[in-house]
């Protein structure tokens, strides 16, 4: 995981799409020009739910439609349609109570849709040429689309779903969206001019797992939960019927289980790495096989693992699956305390510069900044800069060895006195480099101002416009989650991390961004960490508003932030930085190391709780291959770190 190479680039404006536009108008018959048309706007769902074959109520993960934005025009209008309907993969309408009146899917309550980049648009319920249920929706846009070169996002929430108890089972269940109004026009690409996703499945028959296995890729003997196979509807399994249950990726089953429950089976052998079983009897509704003791030898790292049953005798309609297993290399960069951890840290990136950024480990306010000061310091040294913490009153001894062994020989200090006390500073004056007494004592630098954001201002500008970019990121200086989850892209990205109070545009913000002539921002965080006020006070000094980066909680804010740098400065998700979002010490040294290796940092929602952004970023990953955790267990507890990794892959 160490390099020792500064990445001194940025990938462009921050928020830009990668989906061209095709720039066809349709022209309705008065001659007035239309803006949905080809626009080639994506259709996507947060993942495949599986739903019991009859009941009301039945959640679906969001849905998210994005268009390209085009500068100059409006890749959709106000008043502009469209529909979304429950269909099977190829589009056509799965419900038909004209046949059979409770032979239905249909949504049970009206979604909300929210949307960035200054978008809105209403929905309301509708019903399909052979429903009398509500099995579309119709999103209604009530502005126009931004004139820019940024993407527009709506997300479509609250999605739950009504099913017949005439509603086939076995059935897989899709969304697709074509535009209503006007007439004709296709904003996806493509000759059908729909886009269709599947959002669940109605198995006849359910798997599931007490747990998901985690180890190491390869390893064998690896023990998985209680696997339990239901019949959902009844009749689904005949007696005399053969079982298999098969595993992909790779993996294969080394022990065979023990099986209980109703339709007894006979003995479960294993056949080509698969379980193999006969079912005694016919299965009733509700009717559950159980099995216990079951040993596989895992896929290769980063590879969930998949367990599929199908009937060899009488197929049944979709054949269920349950995720078991996942391969992963769980690892931690963990001291016995703070200090310690961040010294593993520093020694673990492998920095190459002979100066080094000390800031308080017990007080966050100065030290957000040390982040951006250690990566403006890498581009002018032309090589890489690290953070290291210490106690504010006394250097601490693990702080000490990483400053002699890599032959530091400058210090910048961020903050004041009382963040690092004149006493730390002295000690770290007093020691000479590589710790060789005819070697200079190492020359301390203090950078500090009389609050927070004036020493943020102070480390922003210290070294002035490096790079010059012209964008920055904005976060509140009131708490400290938000500003470490993006450190990583602050560091690698060389923009300036601008901090400001969550009510109004700091004074000292303001100097900033006027002194570094910056254009451009990325808000990190929602409007109860940098509200609205900030934004328009941001538009009033001319400046440009790229997109905000937020969730529900800071869990889902560093996911949202992990996202946009996956898909705006190339990081990648092959190893995956956890650490406790309820403390700030260890995400803060890790910002830099992190940045380095153009990998994300996720929070947790503390030691022992993970939290919802770690598994919103894991579960659609196919290339994360290993986990570092931050901090000894008590950061982030085994149980935590398990939860992380079960997740990769969904």
């Amino acid at each position: 995981m160490t390099t020792a190479t500064r990445r001194l680039r940025r990938a462009g404006v921050a928020g830009l799409a990668t989906i061209a536009t095709a720039g066809v108008t349709v022209l309705a018959s008065g001659g007035s020009a239309f803006a949905l048309a080809n626009a080639s706007a994506t259709l996507a769902s947060g993942g495949v739910t599986t739903l019991a074959a009859s009941g009301s109520g039945q959640a679906l993960d969001d849905l998210t439609l994005t268009f390209q934005d085009a500068s100059g025009s409006s890749v959709f209008s106000a008043g502009e349609q469209i529909t979304f309907e429950l269909t099977d993969n190829a589009g056509a309408e799965l419900t038909n109570t004209g046949t059979n009146t409770l032979n239905y899917i249909a949504f049970g309550a009206t979604p909300t849709v929210t949307a960035d980049n200054g978008a809105a648009a209403s929905i309301s319920l509708a019903s399909g040429a052979n429903s009398n249920q509500n099995d579309e929706f119709v999103l209604t846009f009530t502005k126009d689309a931004a004139q820019d070169t940024d993407k527009t996002t709506f997300t479509i929430s609250g999605l739950k779903v009504n099913i017949g108890s005439k509603f086939a089972s076995g059935q897989d269940v899709f969304v697709t969206g074509k535009a209503t109004t006007p007439p004709g026009a296709t904003p996806f690409a493509g000759p059908s001019a729909t886009q269709t996703v599947q959002v669940a499945t109605i198995p006849q028959v359910s798997v599931t797992t007490s747990k998901v296995s985690v180890s190491a890729g390869g390893a064998t003997n690896v023990a998985l939960g209680t696997i339990s196979i239901k019949d959902v509807v009844g009749g689904a399994i005949a007696s005399g019927d053969t079982l298999s249950l098969a595993l992909d990726n790779g993996a294969a089953f080394t022990t065979a289980p023990t099986a209980t429950g109703t339709p007894a089976v006979g003995t479960v052998t294993i056949v080509g790495g698969a379980l193999q079983f006969t079912a005694s009897a016919a299965s009733a509704a509700g009717n559950t096989i159980t099995l216990t003791g079951a040993k596989i030898t895992n896929a290769a790292n980063g590879k969930p693992v998949t367990a599929t049953l199908t009937d060899t005798t009488n197929a049944f309609g979709i054949n269920p699956t349950a995720k078991v297993a996942v391969a992963v290399a769980e690892s931690r960069l963990g001291g016995a305390d703070r200090y310690g951890t961040g010294s593993l840290v520093f020694q673990d990136a492998g920095f190459n510069a002979t100066s080094a950024v000390l800031t308080s480990g017990a007080n966050f306010p100065d030290a957000l900044s040390a982040q951006y000061l250690a990566s403006a310091l890498s581009n002018n040294l032309g090589a890489a800069v690290g953070v290291l913490t210490t106690d504010p009153n006394t250097l601490s001894s693990q702080t000490r060895t990483q400053l002699v062994t890599n032959n530091i020989d400058t210090v910048y200090i961020v903050g004041g006195t009382a963040a690092v006390t004149a006493n730390v500073a002295n000690q770290v004056a007093a020691l000479h480099v590589a710790n060789v007494p005819t070697n200079a004592n190492i020359n301390v630098i203090r950078i500090a101002g009389a609050d927070r954001y004036a020493t943020n201002s102070a480390a922003d500008l210290f070294l002035g416009a490096i790079g010059g970019s012209g964008h920055a990121f904005i976060a509140t200086g009131q708490n400290f989650a938000d500003a470490l989850a993006v450190g990583p892209a602050v560091y690698d990205s060389g923009d300036p991390l601008i901090l400001t109070t969550g009510t109004a545009l700091s004074d000292s913000a303001k100097l900033t961004i006027q002194s570094l002539g910056i254009t451009d921002v990325t808000i990190v965080g929602g409007t109860s960490a940098v509200s609205t006020a900030v934004e328009t006070a941001l538009t009033n000094l001319g400046v440009t508003i790229d997109e905000r980066l937020s969730g529900a909680d800071r869990t889902q804010t560093a996911a949202a932030i992990a996202n946009w740098e996956v898909a705006n400065l190339g990081f990648n998700l092959v190893n995956v930085y956890i650490a406790r979002g309820d403390s700030f010490a260890d995400a803060l040294v890790a910002g830099p190391d992190a940045g380095l290796n153009v990998q994300p940092i996720l929070l947790t929602n503390d030691p022992n709780t993970l939290g919802a952004g770690i598994p919103s970023v894991l579960g659609s990953s196919t290339t994360t291959t290993s986990l570092t955790a931050l901090g000894l267990t008590g950061a982030v507890s085994v149980q935590t770190l398990t939860a992380a990794a079960a997740s990769i892959g969904g």
